[in-house]
C-alpha cells in the first residue's frame, strides 16, 4: 500500500492504492477533538472516525464547527499539533491497511526549504502508529515534498506527451490553499527555490471577505460577520455554491468570486516578485488546489502570455501527485 496525502488546513485529500491496483480518493473536513468534546447529531451519528493519539481517543475528520470550544489552527506550527496527527491517523485508518510502504505529502512551499522542519516531519510520519487500542499501522517511508509539487507530477502522469515535454520547458505552479497560496517555478522538471512564493491572500481570507458582503447585503446592519463563513466552508467543499441566509437560499458565487479577485489581485504581485531577475521565460502555468476555480480568472489576466492550464480534480491534484511520488506505478 502506498499513499500521496494532503493534510490541508480545511480539508484532508488522501489517495491510496495497492500495487497494481486503481486508487482510491477520498477527501474528509478537518475537524478534530477529543471524543467528549466532538458533536453528534439528533440521530446519535457523528460522521467521523474515531482514532487515538497518544492513547486519548479522537473523533477526526468531522466538519469544524462540531468540535465544541474548537480553535483553527491558521498558523505554521500545524504539522506539530494533536489536531494534525489525530487526522494523520485518521488518513491511515482509511486505507485499511496494517502496512504502508511509503507516504508522501507536502509542505508549503516557505516551509518546505527549512530542510530540518522537513526531515522532521518525514520521521513523525514514518514508524509504528498506534491509531486504535488494537490497531497498528506501520509506514515504512515517509517523502515530504513542496505542496506545488503534488499537482505538477499529477499533470505529467495524466497528460500524455507531458513528461518529455516539460523536460525542456519551465512551468509556474500556483496552488490557492485555505491557509496560502503557494507558487513554486519547476524548470527541466526540478524545483527552481530562487522562484517560489507564499501569500496569505487564500481561502481562509475569500471565505472571510465574502462572509462580510452576504452579511451586509442580508442581515442587519448592526449583524457581526462570521455567520456564514463556516457555511459557505462546507458547501464549497462540496462542490457547491448556495447557502441559506435567513430561511432564503442565496447563491454566494458572485461574492466569492468578488472576494477572490480582491485576494489574488493581492498574492499575484508577490508570485510576479518572486520571478524577477528569471533568466529564462515561464512557458506554462499550471493552478490546482482548494481555489482554483476561483482564482484561474485573475491567473489568465495576469498571465496573458502563457498557456493557462486548471488542473481537472484540482482539489485531488496534489494528492494524486503525492502518490506517484510515493512509489505508485513504479513498483
Amino acid at each position: 500500500m502506498r499513499m500521496g496525502l494532503d493534510i490541508g488546513y480545511s480539508s484532508v485529500k488522501l489517495s491510496f492504492a495497492k500495487p497494481g491496483g486503481q486508487p482510491h480518493e477520498l477527501i474528509l473536513p478537518v475537524g478534530a477533538a477529543p471524543i467528549e468534546r466532538s458533536g453528534t447529531d439528533y440521530l446519535g451519528g457523528d460522521g467521523g472516525i474515531r482514532v487515538m493519539v497518544d492513547g486519548e481517543p479522537y473523533l477526526a475528520g468531522i466538519p469544524p464547527h462540531m468540535v465544541a470550544d474548537w480553535s483553527r489552527s491558521l498558523d505554521r506550527a500545524y504539522t506539530e499539533s494533536r489536531q494534525y496527527r489525530a487526522l494523520y491517523h485518521a488518513a491511515l485508518a482509511c486505507t485499511g491497511a496494517s502496512r504502508i510502504e511509503c507516504v508522501a505529502t507536502g509542505l508549503p512551499v516557505s516551509q518546505y526549504f527549512n530542510k530540518a522542519l522537513r526531515e522532521q516531519i518525514a520521521r513523525r510520519l514514518k514508524g509504528h502508529h498506534r491509531i486504535g487500542p488494537d490497531r497498528v499501522v506501520e509506514v515504512c517511508d515517509a517523502r515530504v515534498y513542496p505542496q506545488p509539487a503534488g499537482m505538477y507530477i499529477s499533470y505529467l502522469s495524466r497528460t500524455p506527451g507531458a513528461t518529455e515535454a516539460m523536460s525542456e520547458r519551465t512551468a509556474l505552479v500556483i496552488d490557492p490553499g485555505f491557509f496560502s497560496v503557494d507558487s513554486v517555478v519547476i524548470r527541466h522538471n526540478r524545483p527552481y527555490p530562487q522562484a517560489a512564493a507564499t501569500s496569505t491572500e487564500a481561502m481562509s481570507r475569500v471565505l472571510e471577505m465574502a462572509d462580510e458582503a452576504i452579511t451586509r447585503t442580508f442581515d442587519d446592519v448592526t449583524a457581526m460577520p462570521g455567520l456564514y463563513k463556516a457555511s459557505l466552508e462546507e458547501r464549497l467543499r462540496e462542490g457547491h455554491t448556495s447557502i441559506f441566509c435567513g430561511g432564503r437560499e442565496v447563491d454566494a458565487l458572485p461574492y466569492l468570486e468578488r472576494a477572490s479577485k480582491m485576494a489574488c489581485d493581492r498574492a499575484l504581485p508577490e508570485i510576479a516578485s518572486s520571478l524577477r531577475g528569471l533568466a529564462f521565460n515561464i512557458d506554462v502555468v499550471l493552478v490546482a488546489g482548494g481555489g482554483a476555480g476561483l482564482y484561474a480568472p485573475a491567473i489568465r489576466r495576469a498571465f496573458r502570455r502563457q498557456r493557462v492550464a486548471v488542473m481537472e480534480n484540482a482539489s485531488m491534484a496534489n494528492a494524486d501527485g503525492f502518490l506517484v511520488l510515493a512509489g505508485f506505478g513504479h513498483e
